[in-house]
């Protein structure tokens, strides 16, 4: 029974092993067909996400990418200042060095030109020089403090030498770290480059996409929604007395100087004014944080809310840094940020309100 089953797998496997092969090949095509059609879904999700969440992730990657050039910007600058110091410290070691130097070359010389080939001859013929005991006894004394001062100052010599030698390689070693800190500050400002111009193609194809720009202008009103969650929340159970009047906050300025543009969406309850980016917002009044942090929606970007009592809260979005916690106590004419374009669809600007309660108050006519 063994022999014809052997005869027939002889016969049967060369004519299997070329359907095998090309059943293996239709299946290494159908296994890269299928990562094709995955990477052209992921492309369409990509294609179909929103602008402004785009651009919400384009800025808080800036946001990222700023913050670290800045700390390495200020790392380079302490590794600059200690490298000074280093310089400093090796210009007095080897001032020192060279005094010493001096000193013990002075000694030797002066060793030399008694006749006497090392110091501790020169001893020796010092003391037996002394015409008795009571004199060599004298003698050794004189002589075992020059001795000592002569060791301490040979001993002064080498550490100094040494020391100096240590400082040179710490500078060696500050001076590759910068090298190496200042290739990363170039690398990095070069991520924000290429950041900052996605960006701006962005906003670019919003401008000339109607499609998108409407796109946007809903994700935005999705937000503002939120928005108005987000201050329900924070005035939960606020007790509001007296009339609506924004008379209640007291006299105030711009929280920065402007020109009040129109809103990106009419929606939008506040003002919006155009400013120069990095230029320092400030509080309209004293009042208490609550929100300071990137807005859980989009479109607003960086944002601070200030509570200022009796039910009134200043709000201050798209801002490029804040400098102010949540809980702090703020002062009137206080810089909380600074003016960015977090999650604005306008370039550098500062999206500002002022609400009672859930009540937005229309303030153009006192900011004009």
């Amino acid at each position: 029974m063994i022999r014809p089953i052997a005869l027939i797998l002889a016969l049967i496997i060369p004519i299997a092993s070329p359907q095998i092969d090309r059943l293996k090949s239709e299946r290494e095509e159908k296994v890269r067909e299928r990562k094709r059609v995955e990477l052209r879904l992921r492309g369409a999700i990509e294609r179909e996400k929103g602008l402004l969440a785009e651009l919400e992730r384009l800025d808080r990657s800036l946001y990222r990418l700023n913050a670290e050039l800045r700390r390495y910007a200020r790392e380079a600058d302490r590794i600059e200042k200690e490298l000074e110091a280093v310089r400093a410290e090796m210009k007095r070691l080897a001032e020192e060095e060279r005094a010493l130097r001096s000193r013990v070359c002075s000694r030797l010389r002066a060793i030399y030109k008694a006749g006497y080939p090392s110091p501790m001859r020169g001893y020796l013929a010092v003391l037996l020089s002394a015409g008795s005991l009571a004199e060599m006894i004298s003698l050794a004394k004189y002589v075992s403090a020059i001795a000592e001062a002569d060791r301490r100052l040979l001993e002064e010599f080498k550490g100094k030498v040494a020391e100096l030698k240590r400082r040179r390689a710490e500078l060696e070693e500050k001076a590759r770290e910068l090298e190496g800190m200042r290739a990363t500050i170039e690398r990095k400002r070069r991520e924000v480059e290429r950041a900052r111009r996605r960006r701006e193609e962005l906003l670019d194809r919003c401008q000339r996409e109607k499609e998108t720009y409407a796109r946007a202008l809903r994700e935005l009103e999705r937000s503002i929604e939120m928005l108005d969650r987000l201050i329900n929340r924070l005035s939960g159970g606020e007790r509001i007395d007296g009339e609506l009047r924004i008379e209640g906050l007291g006299s105030f300025s711009p929280p920065v100087k402007g020109a009040i543009v129109p809103n990106i969406s009419p929606r939008l309850k506040g003002v919006t004014i155009k400013a120069p980016k990095g230029e320092e917002v400030l509080s309209i009044g004293d009042g208490i944080v609550e929100y300071a942090r990137w807005f859980d929606g989009l479109g607003l970007g960086l944002m601070v809310i200030i509570n200022h009592g009796n039910g009134y809260r200043s709000l201050y979005a798209h801002l490029g840094e804040i400098f102010v916690r949540e809980g702090e106590r703020v002062e009137k004419g206080q810089a909380i940020g600074i003016v960015g374009e977090t999650g604005s669809l306008l370039g550098p600007a500062l999206y500002f309100e002022i609400r009672r309660g859930l009540i937005p108050i229309d303030i153009r006519r006192w900011l004009r």
